[in-house]
């Protein structure tokens, strides 16, 4: 990678927030990759690149939920260059295909000579994302030191077990079993987690089942307890449902991932009604109930836009033009880039006008 050099009075001026929606609290660089990297060594931090696309709906949450986080923001502004960078503009395009980030958002962690220490391929709430970036920078556990000691021979079963979860979190399951199941047989601290993510691994409910009432307090049961809410969703069965839902919410009532999964249910409910062409206006009005019962669930994530953007649009097959409006005006609010809302507020402002 190129390098060139820069007085040090832009780095101060250069080293601001980025403004956005969300009430961002990470102060990101606002300068090229090299630049950074110039920065990182002189005030020898590491460097914290967020690759996202515009189109992306995690990206969007990952800012609005982990970006606007406190106790995060600390760490990574103290301890961190941080970058934002589009992987479909500009120099964004090259970067992307150098780091060989393909999903997004991907957050890559590099020290100071831009060499990677690990990476994050996707969203985590703000508590598992803090702890990741800690393992790293704090740590020290990143895939080189894990993979050094694991082709040394060692049988630390912290070692194995952050091993695996790496190669299970770059998407190598098999190899990872190999190492849960090493560290499974063993007698320390790791072992009822490497049980989890063995069983969750083989979706293997039975034994899953097992696990949560043997491990009932270990973090992994609330994993296992949303395979199960997926699968009630998948039944069909409303009553069954029900229980299901209100069983996981009296164990995990702020979980994050258990409100977005329940949010998008009820959703879901209502996008199938909007979607069906031959559905009736007494359909359209009767399915704003589950849209109701999805927004506390979803408040907070970029995905309450969604609910708004539904009502829209049942609004507006209803003829509710007025309605429709408000509600995309408030999708809009949240996302204001995003191409659905944009062409939806260009469909009502034109049957206003006619």
């Amino acid at each position: 990678m190129k390098t060139i050099i820069l007085i040090f009075t832009f780095f101060v001026m250069a080293c601001s927030v980025i403004a956005d929606d969300y009430g961002n609290k990470v102060n990101f660089f606002d300068g090229t990759y090299e630049e950074a990297l110039l920065l990182a060594a002189k005030e020898n931090k590491g460097i914290m690149i967020d690759f996202n696309t515009e189109w992306c709906i995690w990206c969007r949450n990952l800012e609005m939920r982990v970006f606007t986080n406190e106790e995060f923001a600390d760490f990574v502004n103290a301890n961190l260059i941080n970058l934002k960078i589009d992987a479909e503009k500009g120099d964004g395009i090259r970067l992307a295909e150098e780091f060989e980030a393909r999903g997004f958002p991907t957050t890559i962690y590099l020290n100071s000579e831009g060499k990677e220490l690990g990476r994050v391929a996707g969203y985590m709430p703000p508590k598992e994302f803090l702890d990741y970036a800690k393992q790293i920078i704090v740590d020290g556990l990143t895939m080189e030191y894990l993979k050094t000691e694991v082709d040394k021979g060692s049988n630390d079963p912290k070692v194995l077990y952050y091993y695996a979860e790496r190669l299970y979190s770059d998407g190598n399951n098999e190899e990872a079993i190999q190492f849960y199941k090493k560290v499974s047989e063993t007698d320390s601290d790791y072992r009822e987690d490497a049980e989890m993510m063995l069983a969750i691994i083989n979706e293997d409910n039975q034994k899953m089942k097992e696990l949560v009432e043997m491990y009932p307090d270990n973090a992994l049961t609330r994993d296992i307890a949303l395979t199960f809410l997926n699968e009630s969703f998948e039944s069909k069965d409303d009553a069954e449902i029900q229980s299901v839902i209100k069983n996981i919410e009296a164990i995990y009532p702020d979980d994050e991932f258990v409100k977005f999964y329940i949010g998008q249910y009820y959703l879901g409910k209502a996008s199938k009604v909007m979607r069906d062409s031959n559905a009736t206006n007494e359909e359209r009005l009767s399915v704003m109930e589950f849209t109701n019962k999805a927004e506390p669930y979803l408040q907070g994530m970029i995905f309450v836009a969604g609910v708004d953007y539904v009502r829209s649009e049942l609004e507006y097959q209803m003829g509710n033009f007025e309605k429709a409006n408000e509600y995309i005006n408030k999708s809009l609010s949240l996302w204001s880039y995003r191409k659905l809302y944009k062409e939806q507020k260009n469909k009502i402002v034109k049957a206003l006008g006619e």
